[in-house]
């Protein structure tokens, strides 16, 4: 199953694909794949994120031959020839979706396709083994008109427990947060730790691996003048000036009436859209 037509739209238009993969071996990948859609042109573009033990952190982009990932039933697919991955997700727990801003006929939709998969990765003649997550956002409007000032969004899991978080602020605050699936109201979020009221969760994230710490808009859209004369006039400074920082985390989980600590993974990010 496709998910995205053929033909480009008249109107605007982004679809972007976010896909991670945590292996057993501690292995991190972080798969962006999109597509813009502007005045009856199509540019899309990949970026991946690879952290291998003993080899750091490598980043790979380009804006031609981009390849979503599609999906069917349960399963998640994703192959880059040039990029010589081929991955797969299952899924492991069950759909989340959000509006995540309207304002009058300007959506913002957000679906988790899988808030915890199981992925099996194959790399050249290697083949990696983890747990993983999958999203997809869609807009027709141009992102940069929300008055976005903040943004926290991550997953995690550890053992049988998952979570799922976003928590933007516009003009107010507003929260997304599952626990093990069940939406969850009043929590308290920093890049450090979360704290679920109910059932009494708290998670301590460590913060130990940097993947991203740029400011990243700024860098995709100088490559998108390239496609799109005049694109950089048209989009505000603050909007460019938005930073990004994006961890892989050792977590502690501790829980109201279970006793001791209990070990997971995150993938977790911060952007201020207004910085100093």
């Amino acid at each position: 199953m496709k998910n995205i037509t053929d033909r480009p739209s008249k109107g605007f238009r982004i679809t972007k694909w976010f896909l991670d993969l945590i292996g057993e071996d501690g292995s991190i990948l972080i798969v962006y794949a999109a597509t813009l859609e502007w005045k009856g042109g199509l540019i899309p573009y990949t970026n991946i994120l690879w952290h291998r033990p003993g080899s750091g952190l490598s980043k790979r982009y380009r804006f031609s031959r981009v390849r979503l990932p599609e999906r069917e039933g349960n399963h998640i697919t994703w192959t880059d020839k040039r990029f010589k991955i081929a991955g797969v997700w299952e899924a492991v727990a069950d759909p989340l979706n959000a509006r995540l801003y309207e304002s009058g006929n300007q959506v913002l939709d957000w679906q988790c396709w899988q808030p915890r998969s199981k992925v099996s990765l194959i790399t050249g003649d290697a083949t990696l083994e983890g747990e993983g997550y999958a999203e997809v956002i869609s807009t027709t409007f141009s992102t940069w008109e929300i008055p976005l000032r903040e943004l926290r969004w991550g997953h995690m899991f550890s053992g049988d427990d998952w979570a799922v978080w976003i928590e933007l602020r516009v003009n107010k605050q507003s929260q997304w947060i599952w626990w093990n699936g069940e939406k969850k109201d009043g929590c308290l979020l920093s890049d450090t730790e979360l704290f679920f009221p109910d059932p009494g969760v708290t998670l301590k994230l460590d913060g130990g691996l940097i993947l991203e710490k740029e400011q990243k808009v700024n860098r995709v859209a100088g490559r998108l003048v390239g496609f799109i004369p005049g694109f950089s006039k048209i989009l505000p400074k603050a909007f460019l000036m938005a930073h990004q920082t994006m961890w892989a985390s050792r977590i502690q989980l501790a829980m109201e009436g279970r006793e001791g600590l209990s070990g997971g993974r995150a993938i977790h990010e911060f952007l201020n859209a207004n910085p100093k």
